[in-house]
């Protein structure tokens, strides 16, 4: 092989090494985003469940409540909501699969099953569900 011919290969071999280099850089559009993002809330929950169309997180507090937790924000502190207390709530809560602005959870003691707007957390109606729903 002549010089040229090596002088040839060893640019190629150059610009395909930061072409590559290039495509994985940190900040590339390749880059995924993050995987874990770390948020403090103001109250703890169980059974959450995720509100793709408004962006929250919504579960049952220990004290009778529903908790709404905006995990959008960038926020170190994500601003959480609460619901006035409730006499009886289920052991956990699901979002209607006919209305996505709305979250459904059992009344056991009143064998019904509540509908609880999730924009602003108040009962927006009840239907029965026969004895102690869950």
């Amino acid at each position: 092989m002549t010089v040229h011919k090596w002088a040839s290969i060893v640019a190629a071999t150059a610009v395909t090494m930061t072409a590559a280099v290039g495509c994985a850089a940190p900040g590339s559009e390749l880059e995924a985003a993050e995987a874990v993002r770390v948020q403090q809330i103001g109250a703890a929950i169980r059974e959450p469940v995720y509100s793709y169309r408004d962006h929250v997180l919504l579960g049952l507090t220990d004290d009778r409540r529903i908790a709404r937790i905006d995990v959008s924000s960038p926020a170190t502190q994500a601003p959480t909501a609460v619901s006035a207390p409730f006499s009886d709530l289920g052991s956990n809560l699901v979002i209607s699969p006919l209305h996505d602005t709305t979250v459904l959870v059992a009344r056991p003691e009143r064998g019904q099953v509540a509908a609880v707007d999730i924009g602003n957390l108040s009962e927006t109606g009840a239907f029965e569900a026969g004895p102690a729903p869950s």
